[in-house]
């Protein structure tokens, strides 16, 4: 069965903390009030980057099939499930920073909470491919549009 699977990817927090990580063995092989601003500073840093990166760490998927809209939790339980007769319209963005693409997903669903996905991920091309495959596979027609930021 044809599906459009998308998740986060958590190998984008790797790289700052592996840089952190290094600041922070740079910082213990020097002396005196340099060492401290340095551990610190690295700290401080890691403490953002993990701060920053707290959805990763859920690793929710959205799945699209030709007959509903799903979110997965890690384990592969279903966290919400639409159906498309409720969908009204849907939009895609994304925005790339260096290497890495920061995706949002939008339905409009009638008569229930809207359903917003967003993921960080180093694949292009995303909202092409979600873009085609609501063109082909979906029987209803339903507006997509998406959005370059």
């Amino acid at each position: 069965m044809k599906e459009f699977r998308v998740k986060q990817e958590s190998g984008v927090v790797l790289f700052p903390l592996i840089v952190d990580f290094l600041l922070l063995i740079g910082a213990l092989f020097m002396d005196g009030i340099w060492r401290w601003i340095f551990i610190g500073l690295s700290l401080i840093f890691a403490g953002l980057v993990v701060y920053q990166s707290r959805p990763i760490f859920k690793n929710f998927q959205l799945v699209i099939t030709p007959k509903e809209i799903k979110v997965l939790d890690f384990r592969g339980n279903v966290v919400r499930k639409i159906d498309w007769k409720k969908v009204e319209g849907a939009a895609a963005g994304f925005r790339k920073t260096w290497l890495i693409y920061t995706y949002s997903f939008y339905f409009r669903v009638k008569g229930d909470e809207d359903l917003l996905f967003s993921l960080i991920s180093r694949e292009a091309g995303l909202t092409g491919k979600f873009q085609n495959f609501i063109k082909v596979f979906v029987r209803k027609k339903i507006p997509v549009q998406v959005i370059k930021g």
